[in-house]
């Protein structure tokens, strides 16, 4: 059975997205299942965009 995570973290900054996918690529090769939101959501929470 493989283990699941869900990986919440800051998005304030490149690095911390920059963080958030190194750490979920990691789990990920330790075989860990790993959801972060961040890949689910790309593009759709752009500032400037207006809606």
């Amino acid at each position: 059975m493989t283990s699941s995570i869900y990986l919440a973290a800051p998005l304030f900054t490149q690095a911390e997205v920059a963080f958030n996918q190194s750490l979920a690529d990691q789990l990920t090769a330790a075989c860990y299942s790993v959801y972060l939101p961040q890949q689910q959501c790309a593009g759709t929470t752009d500032p400037i965009r207006t809606i």
